[in-house]
């Protein structure tokens, strides 16, 4: 259990702490609230990082375990360093919104006791089940062999050599890529276990759920726990939040994309249009869904964006390089060097 609380704490929080603090940086404008830039940020962490593996993996491969964990942690270092000077603020403005009219002992309270609660039955039980589902099954197969291959080829659809696993996934690799980044630090502990990527569709559920309860919260906080009860009234949110699974990674990156892009659009903002880009492509990243609502939002900022037909193309093409580089990408180089992707494979 050691290392696992070992790649929790590095790759959720620090990592996460470390993106959170370049995008707080760069909130010239303040949109933002310090407390939505650190919700939203949870999540990079992870997705960053297997984002960098995934260039890693395909532009150096065959390295060592050391490499590559060295490589992705040096990435969070430097981004450490260049936010470091927003660390304070997003410290205080996380005070100041637990001090205002928004919060209260007895509401947060009974937030942190579901959580509370959940984490005790998720740690003493769930993390501890067998994974087994057929999808999540095959994600983590595809992220030992990246792992056992430390490379990602484009070749299209064929068996495994070594043990004839086969599969015709057209996702970006972002969630098998979890696993793999467990089995790089796995392998410098001398570890074998998948605890951490068990973990992800819990964590990722729980992120949803303090996004959500964060938005109700600033109307009202009864409507906030209202909502609580409306979501877990149906037996579907709550599954989500004990079975193993790859929808709440992917449904997360959708739904902050969707209130960038609003506030994108309210707003016009470039540095909002960053941020949607950049949760666009993770959710790309993520899944095929993703990547075709990716193309989805940065055609309604075209569309809806304020300006002439130029000032509308060029901020979709800005918004679009993004959504590349982020995750998207993939899909290109898939679609015309690998399996042809859903466009071209048969």
């Amino acid at each position: 259990m050691a290392v696992f609380f070992v790649i929790v704490m590095l790759t959720n929080i620090l990592f996460s702490l470390a993106a959170a603090s370049v995008m707080c940086r760069f909130n010239r404008s303040s949109h933002l609230a310090k407390v939505e830039i650190f919700l939203y940020s949870a999540v990079a962490g992870p997705v960053l990082a297997t984002l960098f593996l995934y260039y890693l993996l395909i532009i150096i491969p065959r390295r060592s375990d050391l490499f590559y964990f060295s490589a992705v942690v040096t990435v969070f270092l430097l981004a450490a360093v260049a936010g470091r000077s927003s660390f304070r603020y997003m410290a205080q403005g996380i005070r100041e919104w637990f001090r205002s009219g928004t919060s209260s002992l007895v509401f947060w309270f009974l937030i942190f006791l579901l959580v509370g609660g959940f984490l005790w039955m998720y740690g003493n039980h769930t993390l501890h089940t067998p994974l087994e589902g057929h999808d999540v099954l095959q994600y983590a197969v595809m992220g030992k062999i990246y792992y056992q291959e430390k490379a990602i080829e484009f070749d299209g659809y064929r068996p495994y050599e070594k043990t004839g696993f086969y599969s015709r996934s057209s996702h970006a690799p972002s969630f098998p890529l979890l696993a793999t980044w467990e089995r790089l630090v796995n392998g410098l502990a001398g570890k074998s276990q998948d605890l951490y990527f068990k973990s992800v569709g819990a964590y990722f559920g729980l992120c949803i759920l303090l996004s959500f309860v964060y938005h109700l919260a600033r109307r009202s906080r009864l409507l906030a726990l209202a909502g609580l009860l409306a979501l877990f009234s149906g037996l579907g949110f709550f599954l989500t939040l004990i079975t193993f699974h790859l929808d709440s990674y992917r449904m997360f990156f959708l739904l902050v994309s969707w209130v960038l892009l609003a506030r994108s659009l309210m707003r016009e903002d470039r540095y909002l249009v960053v941020l949607m880009a950049m949760f666009s492509g993770f959710a790309a990243f993520a899944h095929s869904v993703g990547a075709m609502v990716a193309g989805l939002n940065v055609l309604a900022l075209v569309m809806f964006y304020d300006g002439n037909w130029r000032e509308k193309l060029s901020i979709g093409v800005f918004a679009a390089a993004i959504v590349m580089m982020c995750g998207g990408v993939h899909y290109v180089i898939d679609t015309f060097w690998g399996t042809g992707w859903i466009l071209l494979s048969h």
